[in-house]
């Protein structure tokens, strides 16, 4: 493995633009999966593509967590009756709002 693929850790900190305390915390996390790095003279690298593909992952789980939110948003608001809309939120919720202020028909109507 040549110099070149290996990662000090603040070449790894400044990548993700956070601070050293932070990668010590990822590698602590059970759940973030953070690649291991390699010890040597006490000091500690990461090679290079495994943080590579640790980033693909994790771009691809925040876009899954994310697409999993607005699908749940979606289905709240397409549960959501105008009845137990006045009863329940008439002022923090969208729909109730656009109702309240005849701001539906006019949107829809023009």
């Amino acid at each position: 493995m040549s110099q070149s693929n290996r990662l000090p850790t603040v070449q790894v900190a400044k990548r993700f633009g956070v601070s050293l305390r932070t990668i010590e915390r990822w590698l602590d996390s059970e759940t973030l999966n953070f690649p291991r790095p390699i010890t040597i003279n006490r000091r500690r690298y990461w090679v290079e593509a495994e943080i590579e593909v640790w980033e693909i992952e994790r771009r691809r789980q925040q876009e899954d967590e994310r697409a999993e939110a607005a699908k749940k948003a979606a289905q709240r608001v397409s549960n959501h009756s105008e009845r137990n809309c006045e009863r329940v939120c008439p002022i923090r919720c969208p729909v109730a709002f656009m109702n309240h202020n005849g701001l539906a028909s006019k949107s829809l109507a023009g």
